[in-house]
């Protein structure tokens, strides 16, 4: 899906139709930005947050991944107040392990980034590690988690100026 992206106050107030869109559907979405020129992604960024849910869009992920042999990058944000341990309990070490093992053979590498803001740095990322599309998980918000809690896959669907392929977690 093509998008054009929002900001200022069209950000604040309606989003982009696009990110609606996103937000709704239960398939896998890649929103391309309009003033991207498409290029055979050769390094994609996957965000990760080492939960269960996350690991269910990675089988989509990397049938996709597989298709260009691009080289994944998996990032880990957390906050320096934050220990390295997902609700769930998987730690980083014990991620990237699995992950290795049951993707051998496919370009993997992993990165963790400390930030005051994961807000922030999901804006700057590409700034970060340079890559030609991301790729994140869109988990579900509860009702009163919507009044207090931005979702950054809308976020990102906003304000990307890179492929951004969204797979909503079952």
């Amino acid at each position: 899906m093509g998008t054009q992206g929002a900001s200022g106050l069209k950000k604040i107030t309606i989003g982009s139709n696009a990110s609606k869109v996103m937000e709704k559907s239960n398939i896998p979405v890649l929103l391309i930005p309009e003033k991207f020129q498409w290029k055979l992604p050769e390094n994609i960024v996957f965000t990760t947050a080492f939960k269960r849910t996350d690991r269910n869009a990675l089988s989509f992920a990397f049938e996709f991944i597989r298709l260009y042999g691009a080289l994944v990058t998996f990032v880990n944000l957390e906050k320096p107040n934050e220990q390295n341990y997902s609700e769930e309990g998987e730690n980083f070490e014990t991620y990237a392990f699995s992950l290795q093992r049951e993707y051998s053979g496919s370009k993997i590498q992993f990165r963790r980034l400390k930030t005051k803001s994961i807000a922030n740095t999901m804006e700057t990322l590409h700034d970060e590690i340079p890559y030609d599309m991301l790729i994140m998980a869109r988990g579900k918000l509860s009702f009163l988690d919507r009044f207090f809690q931005k979702s950054f896959t809308k976020e990102m669907a906003c304000i990307t100026t890179q492929p951004l392929l969204v797979i909503p977690q079952r």
